[in-house]
């Protein structure tokens, strides 16, 4: 699929989430919206590299220490589901 169905089609199958794509590229795809990173895509990308600098974004969940773009410091709970 090249291109994104509208708002006002979503879901795209009866009963999935509010505004779910599930589907979109095929029953058993696990990529998802990757499927628009072709190879053309990632070579144009490429022509935009102008000094070669490098950042990761392979953070922990709780970095940074201050959170910015007014966004709440990041809170973990493990609930379970079993009874005692």
């Amino acid at each position: 699929m090249s291109t994104r169905p509208a708002f006002s089609e979503l879901p795209l199958n009866k009963g999935d989430p509010f505004l779910s794509a599930w589907g979109l590229w095929g029953k058993d795809d696990q990529l998802g919206t990757l499927n628009f990173l072709t190879n053309q895509v990632v070579k144009s990308a490429a022509s935009e590299i102008k000094e070669g600098v490098r950042i990761s974004l392979n953070w922990p969940l709780h970095e940074p220490t201050k959170p910015a773009f007014g966004r709440p410091p990041f809170h973990h709970k493990v609930h379970t589901r079993l009874s005692l």
